[in-house]
This record gives C-alpha cells, sequence and structure tokens, in this order.
C-alpha cells in the first residue's frame, strides 16, 4: 500500500458525480421535452455505472474473505456436497418459501456472490440431476451446462392416450440421444411408448428403475433390444409392474435387483431364470415379488450357488417359493424374507418351507443357530406378529428390531385359510418350535385374532430363558399378564395335598426369568381377563410375584393402553420404571364392537362401491 493521502470516500464520490453532471445543470422540468429525456438516460447511465462499480467494490470486499482462499475446485465440491443435502427441484406448497426450496442449493450457491456463481455454473457435475418439474427451459438449460458430465433422470409421466399417427412419448427428446451419459434412469407412469425409444448403449448407467400404475390396459414389457443389450456398469435394477424375459437384462454385473408386481405377470420360464441367476454371480439382494418363476414342471436337481448373495426376498406361493429355495444355494449369513401363501385350511402347506429355513441355517444338534434377529407374520383374516433379535442391541431401553430399525435374519409370512382356532394354536406352536429361540435377547408378538391359553406362553417360549426384551400388543397380553408370574416347570416333591402343590409351584423357575422390560401397547385393562376376571390385578400380581422372587422389571413401558392414573401408580409399587404415554384411551362400546368386526374376522359389510370384502384376497397370488 502506497502512502499517498486520499481524500475521504464520500466527498471524493460526491465531487465524482457532480463533476460528471455538471453539464445537466442548465436543464429545467420544465424545459424541452426532448432535453429532459436525454438527461434522464444520461442519468440512467451514470446510475448504472455506479451499480457497476459498487458490484465491483464488493467483490474486492469479499475476495477478502477466509473463504476465497478456496480453489475453485475445492468450492465446486463443497457445492456438489450441499445440492446432496439441498436438492433443486422439490415443491412443498405448504411452507412459506416453497420457491426456495424449490430451486434448493442452485438459489443458495449462485445468488451470494459472483465467486460462487461462476464457479457454480461452470462446474457441470452440478447440473446432472435433470428438473423436469421446473420446466422445459430449465431442463434445457441443464443439459447445456452438464457438458459430457454424468446425467441423473428422474421423470413421472402421464398417461396419455396415442393419437392414430405417430408416437406419442412425453420423454424429452434429448433423453434418447444422450444416454450414453446417463448414470440413473427412473421413469414411472406410462411407459408403453417410451421404453421402445431407449435403445441406445448406456455404458456409464449404474441405477435403472422402472414402475408402471396397475390400471394400465396392457402390460409394460422391456423390448428386447432395450439399451442395446450394453449397460457394462449396470449395478441396481428395480421394476414394478413391468413385464421382462430374464435374458433382456443389459448387464451381467448386477448387485441388487428388484421384482414386483401387484398383478397377474406374464410367466417367465424357470430354466431361465436359473440360467439369469448363474450368469450374475455378483448378485446380493435379490427381491421376487408376486412374480416367481413357477417350478412345477421343472424336473432337474440343478442347484445354482449364489456366494454373495446377502439378502434374499421372494413372495408368491408356497410351492413357488419352495421351489427357489430347491434350487439355490447361498450362504448361512444371507437374510431370508419370505411371504407365502396358501389356501391349504390346516396350515400344512406353509410349514413346508421351514426345513428349507432350517437346512439354510445350518441348525443341527452339534451346531448352534445362526439366528440373531427372527420376524415372524401369519396374514389371514387374522394377524400374528412375532419378532425374536438374539442381539441385545437397545435405543432407549427398547430392542432397535421393535422400533422397525432392524432387519431380522429371518422374516416370514405365512397367509393361509386356518379353519379354526385350535388349528391357529397349533399352527403357531409348529412354528415357533421349528426355530431355536433360547438364545433371544427380544421378543415381540402381536396377535389381533383368536388367543391362545395362557400355557401356551411356556409351552411356546418357556425356553426363551435370556429373554430381556418382551413387546405385546393386544390379545396376547391378556394371558401374558397370568403367565408372568406363574412357574415353566413344577418342581416334583414327594409331599402331595393343597399346600405342597402351591410348595412345587413357588419352587418352579419363572417365564423369563432375565426379563428387564415389558413394553404393552393396545391393551385394554378394562376388559375382564378370561380366566381371574381382572387383567389389571392379574398383571400387578404377576408383577408382584417376580419382585418377591427376584426376577422384577426394571421398565414397564404402557403405550396406547386403556389405562388410568391410578393403576399406574399401583405398577410403580411393583416394577423399577413405569414409561406412560398419558393417554387414557377410553374405548367406547360402539368401538369396542367396530375393533372386534374389523379384527375377530366377522362383521363384514359391503362398502361404499358395493364390494364385499371377503371376496378379496389379501395379496394377488
Amino acid at each position: 500500500m502506497n502512502n499517498v493521502e486520499k481524500p475521504p470516500a464520500r466527498a471524493y464520490w460526491y465531487a465524482a458525480a457532480d463533476d460528471r453532471l455538471a453539464h445537466l445543470k442548465g436543464v429545467s422540468p420544465q424545459g424541452d421535452v426532448k432535453y429532459i429525456a436525454s438527461a434522464r438516460d444520461t442519468v440512467d447511465d451514470e446510475i448504472e455505472a455506479a451499480r457497476l462499480a459498487v458490484c465491483a467494490m464488493r467483490t474486492r470486499r469479499n475476495a477478502l474473505a477466509p473463504i476465497s482462499v478456496l480453489p475453485p475446485e475445492i468450492l465446486a465440491r463443497i457445492f456438489e456436497l450441499h445440492a446432496i443435502d439441498c436438492p433443486h427441484g422439490k415443491v412443498d406448497y405448504y411452507r412459506a418459501d416453497r420457491m426456495n426450496l424449490r430451486f434448493g442449493w442452485i438459489a443458495s450457491a449462485t445468488h451470494v456472490c459472483r465467486r460462487w456463481r461462476e464457479v457454480a455454473l461452470d462446474h457441470p457435475r452440478l447440473w446432472g440431476r435433470l428438473a423436469f418439474n421446473m420446466g422445459s427451459k430449465w431442463v434445457e438449460e441443464m443439459l447445456a451446462r452438464v457438458k459430457a458430465a454424468p446425467i441423473f433422470v428422474s421423470q413421472k409421466l402421464p398417461y396419455c392416450s396415442p393419437p392414430t399417427t405417430g408416437t406419442v412419448t412425453l420423454m424429452h427428446p434429448a433423453i434418447p440421444s444422450r444416454l450414453s451419459q446417463v448414470q440413473e434412469l427412473n421413469f414411472s407412469g406410462y411407459l408403453e411408448h417410451m421404453l421402445p425409444l431407449l435403445t441406445r448403449p448406456a455404458p456409464m448407467l449404474e441405477r435403472l428403475e422402472l414402475s408402471t400404475d396397475v390400471d394400465m390396459t396392457t402390460q409394460v414389457s422391456i423390448p428386447i433390444n432395450f439399451l442395446d443389450n450394453h449397460a457394462p456398469r449396470l449395478r441396481e435394477i428395480e421394476l414394478r409392474n413391468v413385464s421382462h424375459a430374464w435374458g433382456v437384462f443389459p448387464s451381467r454385473a448386477l448387485t441388487e435387483l428388484k421384482i414386483a408386481f401387484s398383478i397377474n405377470p406374464i410367466p417367465t420360464s424357470f430354466a431361465q431364470f436359473l440360467d439369469f441367476l448363474e450368469g450374475t454371480p455378483t448378485l446380493t439382494k435379490l427381491t421376487l415379488e408376486c412374480c416367481i418363476p413357477s417350478a412345477s414342471h421343472f424336473i432337474n436337481d440343478r442347484v445354482v450357488s449364489l456366494p454373495n448373495m446377502s439378502a434374499l426376498t421372494l413372495a408368491g406361493p408356497t410351492t413357488d417359493v419352495i421351489g427357489v429355495l430347491t434350487h439355490i444355494s447361498v450362504a448361512t449369513s444371507t437374510k431370508l424374507g419370505l411371504s407365502c401363501s396358501s389356501q391349504d385350511l390346516t396350515g400344512d402347506e406353509c410349514c413346508n418351507v421351514l426345513p428349507l429355513i432350517m437346512a439354510h441355517l445350518g441348525t443341527n444338534s452339534s451346531r448352534p443357530s445362526s439366528i440373531r434377529m427372527f420376524s415372524l407374520h401369519s396374514v389371514d383374516i387374522s394377524t400374528h406378529i412375532m419378532k425374536a433379535c438374539r442381539d441385545e442391541i437397545t435405543q432407549e431401553g427398547r430392542p432397535v428390531f421393535i422400533l422397525e430399525e432392524g432387519v431380522p435374519d429371518v422374516s416370514l409370512r405365512l397367509q393361509c385359510r386356518i379353519s379354526t382356532d385350535e388349528r391357529e394354536a397349533s399352527f403357531l406352536h409348529r412354528i415357533c418350535g421349528a426355530f431355536p429361540l433360547r438364545d433371544v435377547r427380544a421378543l415381540d408378538v402381536n396377535i389381533l385374532h383368536s388367543h391362545c391359553p395362557d400355557l401356551n406362553w411356556v409351552d411356546m417360549f418357556g425356553h426363551c430363558t435370556s429373554l430381556r426384551h418382551l413387546c405385546v400388543s393386544y390379545i396376547p397380553a391378556e394371558t401374558l399378564c397370568v403367565a408372568l408370574g406363574r412357574p415353566t416347570v413344577e418342581v416334583k416333591q414327594q409331599e402331595h395335598g393343597k399346600n405342597a402343590r402351591r410348595k412345587r409351584r413357588a419352587k418352579g423357575p419363572l417365564l423369563f426369568p432375565s426379563l428387564q422390560t415389558l413394553y404393552l401397547h393396545e391393551v385394554n385393562f378394562e376388559i375382564p381377563e378370561r380366566y381371574s376376571g381382572d387383567l389389571y390385578a392379574a398383571l400387578r400380581s404377576s408383577l408382584k410375584t417376580r419382585l418377591t422372587r427376584k426376577a422384577g422389571l426394571r421398565v414397564l413401558e404402557i403405550e396406547e393402553c386403556t389405562v388410568d392414573e391410578d393403576q399406574i401408580e399401583q405398577f410403580e409399587d411393583v416394577v423399577d420404571e413405569v414409561v406412560w404415554d398419558g393417554e387414557v384411551g377410553e374405548m367406547e362400546e360402539e368401538y369396542e364392537e367396530e375393533f372386534a368386526d374389523e379384527y375377530y374376522g366377522y362383521g363384514y359389510e359391503e362398502d361404499e362401491f358395493g364390494y364385499d370384502s371377503e371376496d378379496v384376497d389379501v395379496f394377488p397370488w
């Protein structure tokens, strides 16, 4: 910096302005109109020049900020990370700042200073995620600025009837010609006239997602020449209600494949399905929902090994699920999600899948089970849900799988038309008995229909001596309230008589001796307990018994239950900590009848459209 003394800034600019406008001092607003207009234009030009001078000075000032030392490459990378957290194209009409939300990172990165704007505009990777909902001009601008960088396409195509001549497509015309740059491709809606246009190679494509509505007049199929059968980097494919042949997938390096249907799909060959699996050894996640190839006519002992498979999800008829499990081999660490449907009234057909699951787990008498987390859903007019976890993973005192954050090693959903409650209880016994649950640390039981006798808790879960966290909802809580205070076995004594029986029962180990947390959800303590007459009294008595037997609970959590404050205070005397959501949850008589009609399997009536709910299966298969 030189030491030349400068005049004060204000005096300098005032003097400069006077000097620049000195020739206009004689112009009067009452003078000639032409002179007045010329004078105004001159002043406007000076104002614009002064504005640009101010912008230049602000740019000079911003250059002195510490962040200005960052190279453009680092600043552009920061903008990329910001664009992930604040993407453009979102619309929320309920927010006051909906316009800023729509522009996302564009507004916050390009409207700060000149340098930021120049860096953002000149960085192609920032403009690759095309925002179709912002208008065609924005798409054109983004395609121009993206240059040769990867493009991410996500567009919902509305249904439009085709004209008598020509082809209808609402896809941007530049997309087919720039498939070589597309890294992610996601189309939903009306795909019938769009898919045949995607016939060029896609060497950079990594993820493909196609979905269509179930009410389309014809099923959409992937053409044979889709992407010219060339997408070597394609790793993830997700199809919903889109038919396919197993040989049309343009990549043999897939790691994730999900295919789901809400309608009856076009049948595919089971042999071609096995050929596809054998040709994609890199597959780690496979999901087939309502589209499993049938193995009923496949007479072959061929078994395909999938050593890299980490998660396998199958949903469909029990025979089709069994067919796939019979002809593939996966590691014991693979997480299974199976949903089986059957019209069998006894549940025998659904139970046929159990030996295959046990073989997958490698369970036998000399080797402990590898199962760590287990989930069972039986879906009928009734709904049974049971989840079990061997790991003690808790969050705020509760197992994480109860919070729907854990992924079970085995998730089994069974749909069968069991005719009686006795068969239903026997069915549950067979399921629970097939899985080694001795080491589970957490258990979630939810039964909306029917009930099992109180001793079923002992028969079904009495061997779970390591259980620490228990979540129970609806009907099972009624019998649990009694079972918690009863022993699992009776110690044989020489004495006989009433006093001896009491002595034998007192010495037997309690159910769940290591139980620490009991979580009750949607339990009505006002209804009479089926055997003792008072559900609340039965639970409090069991908790008191456990306390005296040095097996008391640490936490009792009550949520959305019919209970009052006085009862909560009584629970605090027999439990270390009671967590209550504060809801009394009184049920009126009309609500109880509605609840019974909905969950107990009777009282079905036609809805407003004249449909009888009993005429519709739970699942489409």
